[in-house]
């Protein structure tokens, strides 16, 4: 086996190497944003659900706790999920870098090549990001705006029960600031309590 001959094949298997790393980190962003689109999801039905419901449906303990819950458990899932996938994102990123930096100890020229390649990944990469950042954000204000939900009813109950005059100035504020908020939706179509209340 001549020298020529190592040379082209430690060429073609950083070739493949890198194709493999650049495949392994597209596929990681994919499945990270599709865990995060369902994790939103799932939080956008538990958050529908409690605006479609009655307040008779929550006075009951039980169906409080459940939905509490099941809150708790798709937080932790979310929380859990994010850490391994950035981890893998950036352990491929770091393989691509290493495979060009072994490739400057190769050929001058290959190396040339690589980093006029690794343009477009930056630039992939930035992109993957900026989307990342997106979802991130948007699936963080859906647990909000559940968590918003779920103070309301529990503010909105004990009102019921003992007619709290410092929950009643809450429940005002709240509503008032989140008047643009699909939870204020929930507090003037569904929960008629102010009627019937304080009455």
């Amino acid at each position: 086996m001549t020298t020529n001959t190592i040379d082209i094949n430690l060429k073609t298997c950083f070739i493949i190497f890198g194709i493999l790393s650049l495949l392994s980190c597209i596929f990681t962003f994919i499945f990270f944003i599709f865990h995060l689109l369902n994790s939103t999801s799932s939080n956008e039905t538990n958050n529908k659900f409690l605006l479609n419901e009655n307040i008779a449906w929550h006075e009951n303990n039980k169906y409080t706790q459940k939905i509490n819950s099941e809150y708790i458990i798709d937080l932790i899932l979310f929380q859990e999920g994010i850490g391994p996938n950035i981890g893998f994102c950036v352990l491929y990123k770091m393989f691509y870098f290493l495979n060009l930096i072994i490739s400057f100890f190769i050929k001058w020229r290959f190396s040339i090549i690589v980093l006029f390649v690794s343009l477009l990944i930056a630039t992939i990469i930035m992109g993957m990001s900026l989307i990342m950042n997106y979802f991130i954000r948007k699936a963080v204000k859906s647990y909000k705006c559940t968590n918003d939900a779920n103070t309301s009813i529990s503010h909105i109950k004990i009102t019921a029960l003992y007619s709290n005059e410092e929950l009643k100035n809450k429940i005002d504020n709240y509503i008032t600031k989140n008047q643009k908020n699909e939870v204020y939706l929930f507090q003037k179509k569904k929960l008629k309590v102010r009627a019937f209340v304080w009455k």
